[in-house]
């Protein structure tokens, strides 16, 4: 099939950008300043920590240039530019992140007239514009997962918007297959996700892992595009066999 395997619909996703940043920003400014020294299980950061984290993802779009060479150094430049923030205030941290993230979808986003123009990405690589954008909601979507966790809120992501980052991850996946795990023979796996156009294929050998649609006939009870997402972010199983089977081949994001 001839459709990208990342998101293809600009608007929808400048949208749920937009709506996500809102959501996770205003969870922050629900919490009380205080809980931004509450741990965030999984995590080796604090909930202050993590929406700065988030936010400086967020500002990668808007001019950071500092990127990973390979998968293994996104710790430091994720460190570098966590340092570069020093407010640790999560009411001020929602605020700019609301607003941050409105920029993104209101004056970046719309000037992305190809997106699939290849852009500088983590793990010294380039991918689809309109993927590494789908990345970015990715990152608000796992870690607003997070700080929920931390916060002891509930956060739950329409499964329209979800899907954007799930289909963006797969886009980039590639570049994050355990080197260990690129062997023969070939491994097949199937993933059904709710609100895919198709059901995809990861394909994994000694030359790498490959994403593609398939044929196969989408089931009736479709894996939730967020469960599948936080699996491939090794946050928890999706409950799926292909998903969960394609996330333990992977490396931390």
């Amino acid at each position: 099939m001839s459709l990208p395997i990342g998101p293809t619909d600009r608007d929808a996703l400048a949208r749920a950008i937009e709506a996500e940043g809102r959501a996770v920003g205003g969870m922050l400014h629900a919490a009380r300043p205080v809980n931004g020294r509450d741990s965030v299980p999984g995590l080796e950061w604090t909930v202050a920590e993590t929406a700065a984290h988030l936010l400086s993802v967020v500002r990668r779009a808007l001019g950071d240039r500092r990127r990973s060479s390979t998968p293994q150094d996104t710790a430091r430049v994720n460190a570098e530019s966590l340092a570069a923030l020093p407010s640790r205030d999560i009411l001020t941290l929602g605020m700019e992140l609301i607003r941050d993230t409105a920029v993104v979808a209101r004056r970046i986003l719309p000037h992305v007239l190809d997106g699939e123009v290849l852009i500088p990405f983590q793990a010294g690589i380039r991918v689809r514009a309109l993927d590494a954008f789908g990345c970015l909601l990715g990152e608000l979507v796992v870690h607003g997962h997070d700080l929920a966790a931390g916060l002891r809120r509930p956060h739950a992501v329409p499964p329209e918007r979800a899907v954007l980052a799930y289909r963006a991850t797969l886009g980039v996946a590639h570049r994050w297959l355990d080197p260990a795990q690129a062997v023969d023979p070939p491994r097949r796996f199937v993933l059904d996700v709710a609100e895919a156009p198709y059901v995809a294929e990861a394909r994994v050998s000694a030359r790498g892992l490959t994403v593609t649609w398939c044929e196969d006939r989408p089931a009736t009870d479709r894996v939730d595009p967020t469960a599948a997402l936080l699996s491939l972010a090794h946050r928890g199983p999706s409950g799926d066999p292909g998903v969960d089977g394609l996330a333990d081949l992977l490396l931390p994001f």
